[in-house]
């Protein structure tokens, strides 16, 4: 189920990304293009991901002990989810501080100007 989900909302966050720019809303397409290339990440934070989570939940899985097999699932399971369920908030907390840093800046990126009186 995470890969599937993983892989309906990869396509569908690339889709919506060509879908911008071919209407030339360049900030939608930047938007949902970091969404997919976080999605594309997965694939590598999934090798952090199992390592780590064999050593929590089947740490047996690691060493030379008999290896529990319902461990083992429960470790494959929490770092299918993770690795792409993590990278996606961070995405999604970058937009978040990207959009309050624009929006603090004032219209066309630029920080807001001091109104002088003209007098020098």
């Amino acid at each position: 189920v995470a890969n599937t989900t993983l892989g309906v909302l990869w396509l569908l966050f690339t889709i919506l990304g060509y879908r911008a720019v071919r209407q030339r809303r360049f900030a939608d397409h930047r938007e949902w293009m970091i969404r997919s290339v976080a999605l594309s990440f997965s694939i590598v934070a999934n090798r952090v991901w199992t390592i780590i989570c064999l050593a929590v939940f089947a740490p047996s899985a690691l060493s030379e002990g008999p290896v529990d097999q319902v461990e083992l699932a429960q470790a494959v399971g929490v770092a299918s989810w993770a690795s792409w369920v993590v990278n996606l908030l961070i995405a999604e907390g970058w937009l978040q501080h990207s959009r309050q840093r624009r929006s603090r800046r004032g219209p066309g990126g630029q920080p807001p100007r001091l109104l002088t009186s003209g007098r020098s």
